[in-house]
């Protein structure tokens, strides 16, 4: 008796893709979306997946569960973005408007103003190696199977901006014939360092211990490993170069104290 007093004044069903609550004659429709109740971010779409890499364990992000500094925006479906931890994320977004793109991003000390955008098309992949460090990247994937590889323990200043595709097509006049294709995915070896205000194209390639200096506009393929370029197109300026992170004053007193033990 009473409980089907309880159910004539309130009641919640299942209708279509929404749930209906009934209450003292009024109704109230819910949209019903899965993603959504997995996570805190804005997820639309099926099958889209946010894996959390920590201590050698995966597990998929918990719901309400956010990280810090961080922004997720994705529409479409079968979309998976891997994150380690630990990273230090301040101002960064992932945005995403495409089907089956792949996103996996290593332990970082700090990554400062990272945006990601994906889109205009399907499929694009994007990595970044463990302990690469930025304070403003810009990447964009906006073409089919476009794709950017960045390697371990590279250091990114601010602004950069990594192309993985020109945007709009250039075709010959006479043939329609594309000229301007992707070809290979924007790749960045190992221990790179990127320059303030440099800008990487489609196809761009810097192999292993490479300095950009600043306002570089890398434009194609370099093979020479331990090489500082410069200028627009950028060329080799210096070769047998080395870097580090730390200050000149920081390294001339380790290198002090070597000669002097």
């Amino acid at each position: 008796m009473i409980k089907n007093l309880i159910n004539h004044f309130f009641r919640i069903e299942k209708v279509n893709k929404h749930n209906v609550m009934h209450f003292c004659g009024l109704k109230l429709r819910l949209r019903i979306n899965k993603n959504n109740t997995k996570c805190r971010y804005k997820i639309a779409g099926q099958n889209n997946k946010i894996i959390i890499i920590e201590n050698g364990k995966e597990r998929e992000l918990r719901r309400f569960e956010k990280i810090k500094g961080l922004k997720i925006d994705i529409g479409g479906s079968n979309n998976l973005i891997r994150i380690n931890k630990p990273a230090k994320y301040i101002n960064s977004k992932i945005f995403i408007r495409a089907n089956d793109s792949c996103i996996c991003i290593g332990k970082s000390d700090f990554l400062h103003n990272l945006q990601i955008n994906v889109g205009c098309r399907n499929s694009q992949f994007l990595e970044i190696g463990d302990h690469t460090n930025c304070c403003g990247l810009n990447i964009f994937l906006n073409e089919h199977k476009a794709g950017c590889i960045i390697g371990k323990n590279c250091l990114f200043s601010s602004p950069i901006t990594i192309w993985s595709t020109d945007g709009h097509v250039i075709t010959e006049q006479e043939t329609k014939k594309i000229i301007n294709h992707i070809k290979t995915p924007v790749t960045i070896g190992n221990n790179c360092w990127i320059g303030t205000f440099c800008i990487l194209t489609k196809n761009a390639i810097l192999p292993n211990y490479t300095i950009c200096g600043a306002g570089s506009v890398i434009t194609k393929k370099f093979e020479q490993e331990h090489t500082l370029l410069a200028g627009n197109p950028a060329k080799i300026i210096k070769e047998g170069i080395n870097w580090s992170p730390k200050t000149p004053t920081e390294f001339n007193n380790i290198i002090q104290g070597e000669t002097n033990a």
